[in-house]
């Protein structure tokens, strides 16, 4: 059942979005574009500082981050999901949800990959 926002507390949220209780308009733009444009920036800018082979610890955070990163996504991504599934208003829009979580689904796996098998090696 769809709720009000302001009558879900931020905790709540979280569990709401999961199972898909949020409106999508602000499913997609709070926990999609904005929470995840975020945090997927603050995650490149870590990429970016690293010119050279990190130690140890460095490596150590990085991938604590980007298990951070992965499970915000998985969130995200699965609670879109769930949010368009319950979407009553026009077609379009719970198409659309849906094909973005899939090319959100798509570059994460290309991103995998890459980090498995970096090109010229």
């Amino acid at each position: 059942m769809l709720r009000a926002m302001k009558d879900i507390p931020l905790i709540g949220w979280v569990g709401a979005l999961w199972r898909g209780e949020v409106p999508l308009v602000r499913a997609w733009w709070l926990a999609g574009v904005l929470g995840g444009g975020l945090l997927l920036l603050t995650f490149l800018v870590f990429l970016l500082a690293l010119t050279e082979p990190p130690d140890a610890e460095t490596a150590r955070v990085f991938l604590g981050w980007l298990g951070v990163v992965a499970a915000y996504f998985v969130w995200a991504l699965v609670g879109i999901w769930r949010c368009a599934g319950s979407y009553t208003g026009p077609r379009h829009w719970r198409l659309a949800a849906r094909g973005t979580v899939l090319a959100g689904v798509a570059v994460a796996m290309l991103f995998v990959l890459a980090l498995l098998f970096p090109p010229g090696r």
